[in-house]
């Protein structure tokens, strides 16, 4: 560790190696489609896809299919 001007920085030393990580599987529920199909009038189809294309996140999902932007 060496601090200097009141900021702390630390060096790290090793053997480097890479792993691919698993990306978990996104799950949508009966319920999540429900709801965003209650929320904007949307097909199951369209609701599902929104929700896949927000990565499972319903508010996003709701706002893509009413055409608003975050």
């Amino acid at each position: 560790m060496i601090e200097m001007q009141g900021s702390k920085s630390f060096q790290i030393t090793g053997k480097i190696s890479e792993a691919e990580r698993e990306t978990p599987s996104l799950e949508i529920t009966a319920d999540d489609i429900s709801m965003v199909r209650e929320k904007t009038g949307a097909s199951e189809d369209a609701a599902r896809s929104a929700l896949e294309e927000s990565k499972g996140d319903i508010a996003e999902a709701i706002m893509k299919l009413n055409g608003e932007t975050s």
